[in-house]
Parts: C-alpha cells; sequence; structure tokens
C-alpha cells in the first residue's frame, strides 16, 4: 500500500492495519506513561503544567490530567449555573463545560484577556475545561517532597490542593476537583443559589 500524498510527495504516516500491530502502539505508550524514577532520590517524579489564575496565584496540574491546552475563543454563558462555571465552548463539535477555576479557588471571577487558556482536563471520569490567565511553563516534581498546603483562600481550595511545589505553585487534584459537590449543575445547584 502506497502512503505517499500524491500531491506533495511526502510520505504520510502509517496507522496500524492490523490487531498485531495496534497492541505493540498499545503496549509501547503503556510503558512511555510510567513515571521515572529518579535512581537518586528513590521518589517518583512527574511533570505538572504551571499556570496562573493572577499575579501572585500560581498553580500545577499533573500532566496525567491535561488532554488539550486551547485558546478562550468565543466562551458562552449558561444562565442557570454556579458562578463556578465559566460557560461552554465548542470542542470537536462537542460542548465542553469550562470551570472558572480561580471562582472556585479565590472567590474571584477570571476575566479572559490574550494570554488565557482553556486547559482540557479529565479527573473522576470527567472532561471538563479548567479557564486559566497564563500557562507559565512546564515543571517536573515529587509527588512525596509537596510541603503541607497550610492557608489556602476557600474552604474549596482545601480539599483539591494536593501540596505546595518550592513554596509556591499548589498543586490540584483533578479526581477531587471535577467531582466537587460546589460544581454540580441541576435541581440542588439551583436550590443552593436561592
Amino acid at each position: 500500500m502506497d502512503h505517499s500524498d500524491s500531491s506533495t510527495g511526502h510520505r504520510r504516516p502509517r496507522l496500524p492495519d492490523t490487531p498485531e500491530e495496534r497492541d505493540i502502539l498499545r503496549m509501547r505508550a503503556q510503558q512511555l506513561a510510567v513515571p521515572k524514577i529518579n535512581k537518586h532520590q528513590n521518589s517518583m517524579e512527574e511533570w505538572m503544567l504551571h499556570v496562573r489564575l493572577d499575579t501572585d496565584a500560581h498553580y500545577g496540574v499533573s500532566y496525567r490530567f491535561v488532554e488539550e491546552i486551547i485558546p478562550v475563543g468565543s466562551l458562552t454563558p449558561v444562565p442557570f449555573t454556579p458562578k463556578t462555571i465559566a460557560g461552554v465552548v465548542n470542542r470537536h463539535g462537542q460542548l465542553l463545560t469550562i470551570i472558572d477555576i480561580k471562582w472556585f479557588l479565590i472567590s474571584t471571577s477570571l476575566i479572559p484577556n490574550p494570554s488565557s487558556r482553556i486547559l482540557v482536563v479529565r479527573g473522576a471520569g470527567i472532561t471538563a475545561g479548567i479557564l486559566v490567565e497564563s500557562v507559565e511553563g512546564k515543571v517536573k516534581y515529587q509527588p512525596d517532597k509537596l510541603t503541607a498546603a497550610l492557608h489556602v483562600s476557600t474552604a474549596h481550595a482545601n480539599t483539591v490542593v494536593v501540596g505546595i511545589h518550592q513554596g509556591s505553585i499548589a498543586v490540584l487534584n483533578m479526581d477531587v476537583l471535577l467531582s466537587h459537590p460546589a460544581l454540580v449543575v441541576g435541581e440542588r445547584a439551583l436550590r443552593n443559589k436561592s
């Protein structure tokens, strides 16, 4: 089978054709997904995305939760939802709920600017978008070396912050955040708003 593009003459990547080839790729993906152990410190290292919600509000989200980073684009507000829901966007032909993480953690709404982004995250079996002021970069960290978060700004933050990296980045647990009762939209949430 010819895998070249006749218009450009370049070879296109070949997708696996057989179940055996798919099994090999699945096995390789599983091997690559295992965090590496640092031989010098006997600790698992992970990568996280360092994001900013405000001038002094720095947070981290482990790569294992992040699916994609997208521009804010046109964010459509949804009536009768909690303030923690910034709205919805069209992502690949499906509506994606966007969480105003700044409101959830700091009780102040995030007003999108040109550097704002949406982190598409998956946790607790839920896929949602997290509105952030900016993505600062990637950081390697060791979960067992995080320090305890002594004081965080809201009661919600106490439940979703795993710990603090190097005294400045609060690492978030997306499994806990995305299943948090404050993000429930429906009859119970509407009753609590009135």
